[in-house]
């Protein structure tokens, strides 16, 4: 929830006042409300269309109020204070985000770091009010308590893992699970912390300790069990690298590995693994093909594009390839390249293909272009 104070200094919800008070300056007369938020929403979906890897409105309604309330706090930072007690996460208020309570502030300016004494008297405040909170004997069987303080406390490890504090992150979502052991929110967003710090087996640990006392939760089991799929994945590299080392030009070997890196996300050994391999295997069109995958299901275009160019020289009459060119083409704009590709396709695929690119998702939006339905009709014969 976002909640501000008023330049006296009274906290002030939005619940608790009529519009007509006018606590958000610039919100305007409701008959414009609709069409400002209609305008947010296309914005977010504009937004998707030109970069996939952007929220998707449609799919995470949270994206939408996400972006109302930074749509509020835009128009009304320099004449309120603003506070959150996060129902979801506001990842673009983190820069501006400053440790306060139960709550945070978003602050009207950029916060470049978080200081010492900041870390320390939040830690503070909420070892000193989890240790209030357990005294109390309500407190222990009441679980819509312990849901609601473990979220709150759940978004101070989000801002210290948003700056890129893993200490106090750490401590904060440990501070979190410690108020409620099932919070699944948490458990996601320290997993991902410990995973990247290669700690799967403290991970563990918490999950195991959190799948006891919820054992009929199904994210916690699918965390688990992803837990448990990195520790084995991390086992089964160790003995690719090693099998790689001893015999560094045998194909099978450089896809397994790849395979693997991928699998674990690792772009840091992956990247230089693949250029490596692209040098070892600059004929091998499977080597190749693999390549071009690996950036394009990552939506790294331009590296894709590089490669398979690479594998066109290979295999010039492959028409899935150049289908796939045409549709790195058009991720980048260039229209030229993408047509010279898609017509090369439907001349190397035929009806198969033509269908093929008719039925395709990603060209729905250009199908009234002339030139796209010039290249799907089907050659002229003669009489």
């Amino acid at each position: 929830m976002l909640f501000t104070t008023s330049t006296s200094g009274t906290t002030t919800r939005p619940s608790d006042l009529h519009p007509a008070d006018g606590w958000i300056s610039g919100w305007g007369e409701t008959n414009t409300t609709p069409r400002r938020i209609m305008a947010i929403y296309q914005a977010a979906i504009e937004r998707r269309q030109q970069d996939l890897s952007a929220p998707d409105p449609n799919s995470d309604p949270t994206v939408l109020n996400s972006m109302v309330g930074e749509w509020i706090w835009q128009r009304n930072k320099d004449q309120r204070h603003f506070f959150v007690e996060e129902s979801f996460p506001m990842e673009w208020s983190y820069p501006n985000a400053v440790p306060h309570g139960l709550c945070y502030e978003i602050k009207r300016d950029p916060v470049p770091r978080l200081s010492p004494e900041q870390v320390e008297g939040d830690m503070k405040y909420w070892r000193e009010y989890i240790d209030h909170l357990k005294k109390n004997p309500r407190f222990e069987n009441d679980i819509d308590a312990q849901r609601s303080f473990s979220k709150l406390r759940n978004t101070g490890g989000n801002i210290y893992k948003w700056r890129q504090m893993p200490e106090a992150a750490e401590k904060a979502y440990r501070q979190a699970l410690e108020l409620w052991p099932g919070n699944t929110e948490t458990l996601n967003n320290f997993s991902d912390l410990l995973m990247k710090q290669k700690r799967a087996g403290d991970l563990r640990d918490i999950l195991e300790k959190a799948s006891k006392a919820d054992p009929n939760n199904s994210l916690l089991t699918m965390l688990l069990a992803n837990c448990e799929r990195r520790i084995a994945l991390g086992k089964e590299i160790t003995d690719l690298e090693k099998q790689w080392r001893e015999s560094p030009k045998e194909p099978k070997r450089f896809q397994q590995l790849l395979g693997k890196y991928s699998e674990e996300g690792n772009l840091t050994k992956a990247d230089p693994f693949v250029v490596e391999g692209a040098s070892l295997f600059s004929t091998n069109s499977e080597i190749l093909r693999d390549i071009v995958n690996y950036y394009a299901v990552q939506n790294r275009v331009p590296a894709a594009i590089e490669y398979g160019k690479r594998l066109e020289k290979l295999t010039p009459e492959d028409a899935d390839l150049k289908l796939g060119m045409a549709k790195f083409s058009m991720a980048i704009g260039n229209r030229s390249e993408f047509y010279r590709y898609l017509k090369d396709a439907i001349r190397l695929g035929g009806l198969p293909m033509r269908e093929k690119i008719a039925s395709e998702g990603m060209f729905q939006k250009i199908q009234g272009e002339p030139e796209f339905q010039s290249s799907l009709k089907p050659p002229q014969t003669g009489p």
